[in-house]
């Protein structure tokens, strides 16, 4: 049998382990080298549930007879287009939504609108199967890294609370040499963006909590070392031959390396006391968990531990040469390049289903009682779990701060500041990753939740999507007037005709309610959709014999395409002013203020390089000849700002270095431009 498993190319098997904490390292397993976002955790009891009958989820067929209300589906957090303000239930948010992180067969992207509007329906994740690494979850390496400042605090100490200790230690000694992280982060604007969430539910749910149970369980004696106090230092003479700015500096660089440290030592508590222990170990007969709570709950830890052992020994390396460090940030961008991040990527976007797993397991009283026990263990010195589970999630989002507070204690023109604005860039670029792999699981969950509750009865194309989510959705009133007959005395009153919108980021489906589920009756691609507030209805020829009582807050909806690839004006009713704006302002396209025009992302003209452009400064975008750019916004100077196609790489360029190319957008804005020549409706 053994033979068997070594010619298969088997994992060999783990050996038993009576005490977890002298076990031997695990053994060697098949490694893989990159963890993407391709991969993606197994479906949960309630996402199988709101499947009916004939639906697919990663290749099995789910038979479910029940299914939910998508009214009572929670709402994922809504993704707006950058740089243009979406509004769902009135609040305003500006944060990018980006999909693409599942491939599925039967995507409708690849092609047209009119081509995608007669594509076959398939099975939504066929090609997916759920992928249980147990490398990811346990780690590849059988060596362990030992870091050279073990007597660092866990990394839920070093907080907030903690360094303003570090503070008070140093002015009690009369010195100003430390590097106030702290005010830094809250206080000073940063000259970058820096995305510091992971998905607004879970920083809603998880992060409060964190920063309670952190703070609840902080001591006195939780101080990180400073770099001055470092025995190398002071027997160095430094202190005496470096200025008051160059200490702060060094003070901001070695943060990296300790907290580094510190975070480390806490996944080790993570790694060995939870997840090897006999209560939760995959080898012990006490274990209460099975394989899929394990992997759910866990992610891919081990992949976590063993990048941040690799960063941490490319630092303390850089230490170890010398005390007075001249720059760490070249080793962040080289370990962002060689995709040692990605890991976090899969962790964040996993972390809706480990939320979920945790809360499930809380309410058996076996794991309850198991956990409890091994909180009590001194070296998680009375922290709970949860504050382990979060740690990746709050290092990541760490990490372009440090690197923030490391730029303003350099010069700009030196070579140091270079490369922490290069390190800086690199690592947010993981950082938005993990964010819209975090979002775009919650949102996924809620668009199977929809689909589950559609009938089509039209033609009907694949709604689930990786890169599709909700925007808005509500009721409205359709007034239908007889406009067809020349006889005025023969025309029937307006009648009120009931709808539920749900508008998706590329595309609007028009339904109608019928008990538990929706019809849908007709769609429209957003980016042929447009739309005009209706002040005066005796002036609008759609409404020859008025409007019905208590019908107010008109609009006008026109589907340049609908289904049927015919034009369609609809005059919608809304329940208040302030719905009547928030679904015009949805629906619009192009945002006009001053000089500048600003597009919408699911309707962005697109242009492409005819000569090479050298960028002269650090917002403006290197351009090659055919390098195809998305614009995002055009100023009337003759400059535009877009995003290139192949790195994602956003930026300011002139407009005379490029031509427009043909798009969905210039064809929808043909069509604009018939309408408006019709005399119907002013467009851009």
């Amino acid at each position: 049998m053994k033979k068997s498993e070594e010619i298969n190319g088997g994992p060999p098997p783990i050996p038993p382990r009576d005490r977890i904490s002298e076990a031997p390292p695990l053994p060697p397993r098949k490694h893989e080298d990159t963890v993407n976002l391709r991969t993606i955790v197994p479906p949960t009891k309630r996402t199988s549930q709101i499947f009916r009958n004939d639906n697919y989820l990663h290749g099995q067929i789910i038979d479910s007879s029940s299914s939910e209300s998508v009214s009572s589906v929670s709402s994922a957090p809504v993704v707006p287009p950058r740089n243009k303000p979406s509004e769902i239930d009135g609040k305003k948010l500006n944060s990018r939504y980006s999909g693409d992180y599942l491939s599925m067969s039967g995507s409708i992207f690849s092609k047209s609108p009119s081509e995608a509007s007669i594509t076959s329906v398939s099975p939504p994740f066929q090609d997916l199967q759920p992928d249980y690494n147990e490398d990811s979850l346990y780690g590849v390496s059988q060596d362990r890294y030992s870091s050279c400042f073990e007597m660092e605090p866990l990394y839920q100490f070093c907080g907030t609370d903690t360094l303003k200790k570090n503070r008070e230690r140093l002015s009690n000694r009369g010195s100003h040499i430390y590097c106030e992280i702290g005010e830094t982060e809250q206080d000073e604007s940063l000259p970058e963006e820096i995305p510091t969430t992971i998905s607004s539910s879970i920083q809603d749910s998880s992060s409060s909590r964190s920063s309670q149970l952190g703070c609840e369980f902080l001591r006195p004696n939780s101080q990180r070392t400073l770099w001055h106090e470092m025995p190398q230092v002071k027997n160095s003479n430094i202190l005496d031959t470096i200025s008051d700015s160059e200490r702060k500096c060094q003070e901001a660089i070695f943060e990296v390396i300790t907290s580094e440290a510190s975070y480390l030592k806490s996944l080790n508590i993570l790694m060995n006391t939870f997840l090897l222990s006999p209560q939760f170990s995959d080898k012990s007969d006490k274990s209460v968990l099975i394989r899929q709570e394990r992997h759910e709950l866990f992610s891919n830890i081990g992949a976590v531990r063993e990048t941040s052992e690799k960063l941490l020994a490319d630092l303390e390396a850089r230490w170890k040469k010398s005390p007075l460090i001249h720059d760490i940030c070249d080793i962040i961008t080289k370990h962002v390049h060689q995709g040692t991040f990605n890991v976090y990527i899969r962790y964040c976007t996993n972390m809706t289903y480990q939320e979920r797993m945790y809360n499930k397991l809380m309410k058996r009283v076996e794991f309850v009682s198991a956990l409890k026990e091994i909180e009590r263990n001194d070296i998680c010195q009375r922290l709970p779990m949860k504050t382990f589970l979060l740690l990746p999630m709050q290092r990541i989002t760490r990490i372009p701060l440090l690197i923030d507070s490391i730029c303003h204690r350099l010069d700009s023109a030196s070579d140091q500041y270079k490369s922490a604005i290069q390190a800086r860039s690199a690592i947010n670029k993981i950082v938005k990753q993990c964010n819209d792999g975090a979002r775009q699981m919650e949102c996924m969950e809620e668009l199977i939740a929809i689909k589950s509750q559609l009938q089509f009865k039209v033609k009907e194309f694949p709604l689930i999507s990786a890169s599709r989510y909700l925007v808005k959705k509500g009721e409205v009133t359709e007034i239908v007037s007889d406009s067809n007959t020349k006889n005025i005395f023969k025309r029937s009153k307006p009648t009120k005709n009931p709808l539920y919108l749900f508008l998706f980021n590329d595309i609007l489906l028009v339904t109608k309610k019928r008990g538990n589920h929706y019809d849908v009756v007709d769609y429209c691609w957003r980016a042929f959709l447009d739309s005009q507030h209706i002040r005066d209805p005796d002036k609008c020829k759609l409404l020859p014999q008025g409007v019905p009582q208590g019908a107010r807050y008109l609009m006008l909806l026109v589907m340049f395409e609908n289904c049927e690839s015919k034009r369609v004006e609809m005059v919608l009713a809304h329940n208040s002013e302030n719905d009547c704006e928030r679904w015009l302002d949805v629906v619009t396209s192009v945002t006009v203020e001053g000089n500048e025009r600003i597009y919408a992302q699911w309707d962005c003209p697109q242009v492409q390089a005819i000569s090479r452009y050298e960028a002269r400064e650090g917002d403006e975008l290197s351009l090659e000849e055919n390098d195809i750019i998305t614009v995002l916004r055009k100023l009337n100077d003759g400059w535009y700002y877009g995003e290139k196609s192949d790195d994602s790489e956003m930026g300011w360029f002139p407009a005379e270095a490029t031509k427009e190319i043909d798009s969905e957008h210039i064809r929808a804005r043909n069509l604009r431009l018939k309408y408006q020549v019709e005399g119907h409706i002013e467009v851009e």
